[in-house]
């Protein structure tokens, strides 16, 4: 049987992922930090997935292999293995990514080295259909701000220290399944431990096809759903009031990336929204909240500024709360607006512009 001493616990839930699963586990096996167990939970799995698994199983008492005896959901799954785990830290990994060697040894040394964090995450990469590379804030106060819009990590790379959630008796909410059981857990935390993210990439996050990644119209409206009942929460508990037009509006801030084109009034209701948030909250960092809601006010004006009036409003509220974006940003944001509008620059705009930047 493995060290009962294991300094940390590899937990990975597994739905027919048989595509993918002998370069996950590999990926486990070939750590160079070697003092884990690794609990691998076949959630009633209809693929060979079990198969692949038995064939690691063999011989190697580091992997500990539970087969529910039906499909019971992610959270509940992720429940059961924090039940089970042995590690003073508990390391997260999906059935279809990758992990790069020294992702556990490097977050293990900074956990060691920072025990006020309960929850690392790391920098990930697509793999699959896509290569981005998502970079995470790495500052505790921003994290937590984060959530009042989305997920401060990306999951699969996460390490948790065990026993922030066994004393606080905090787990996954079962009743989410897997649509959002992430995003509701970091915002139960927030009071009970710090937060951070290593800003190298130590995860390849799997990207599936277009054909694969098609989401049956009820599982995507839960995910919607449970993700507005967390902001709604996270609104409540900072002591912002919101009428039901304000929390849509909030939502629609929230998934700007997917939004639908704004205009001039839309930009203006979400700029006072932004700074009610700012003025009314009395949970957060100032300084922190400040820098978060200026970043979506940014990438707000990114996606939807598309006339030379929403161009002087922005400027105008941007210059007020003094947007830290980069010259990069600025530089991309000058010309997807000017080829939106196609027309002629004048001197009065490239001094708005520059000045701005």
């Amino acid at each position: 049987m493995k060290d009962q001493n294991c300094l940390v616990t590899v937990l990975m839930p597994s739905y027919n992922s048989a595509l993918f699963l002998d370069k996950s586990i590999k990926s486990i096996l070939n750590q160079t930090f070697k003092n884990f167990e690794f609990i691998i939970i076949n959630d009633g799995s209809t693929d060979n997935s079990e198969e692949i698994i038995l064939n690691y199983v063999r011989g190697n008492d580091t992997i500990i292999y539970h087969r529910n005896d039906s499909n019971i959901g992610l959270a509940a799954s992720l429940n059961k293995g924090i039940k089970m785990a042995k590690g003073k830290y508990i390391a997260r990994m999906d059935a279809d990514d990758i992990s790069l060697p020294d992702r556990i040894e490097s977050q293990v040394d900074f956990m060691e080295k920072n025990p006020h964090i309960g929850i690392l995450g790391t920098a990930i990469r697509n793999y699959g259909t896509s290569n981005y590379k998502y970079i995470f804030p790495s500052e505790s106060e921003m994290l937590k701000c984060n959530l009042l819009f989305n997920v401060c990590f990306a999951h699969p790379s996460v390490i948790i220290r065990k026993e922030v959630m066994i004393f606080n008796n905090i787990y996954y909410n079962e009743e989410l399944r897997q649509y959002s059981e992430e995003y509701d857990l970091w915002s139960r935390l927030i009071d009970f431990t710090q937060y951070s993210n290593l800003d190298k990439v130590k995860l390849l996050y799997h990207v599936p096809l277009v054909a694969q990644s098609i989401t049956k119209k009820d599982e995507s409206d839960k995910r919607i759903n449970n993700s507005i009942n967390i902001r709604k929460r996270l609104l409540t508990k900072i002591g912002v009031h919101f009428s039901k037009e304000e929390l849509a509006l909030h939502n629609s801030i929230a998934n700007i990336s997917s939004g639908t084109e704004a205009e001039l009034s839309s930009l203006r209701d979400s700029y006072e929204w932004l700074q009610k948030i700012l003025l009314e909250q009395n949970y957060y960092d100032k300084n922190a909240l400040h820098r978060v809601i200026a970043q979506k006010w940014f990438l707000l004006n990114y996606k939807k500024c598309n006339s030379w009036r929403e161009l002087h409003f922005f400027m105008d509220k941007n210059l007020t709360w003094e947007s830290k974006s980069s010259i990069i940003d600025w530089c991309k944001f000058i010309v997807r607006f000017l080829f939106i509008n196609k027309k002629k620059v004048t001197k009065k705009y490239l001094m708005l512009t520059c000045f701005t930047i």
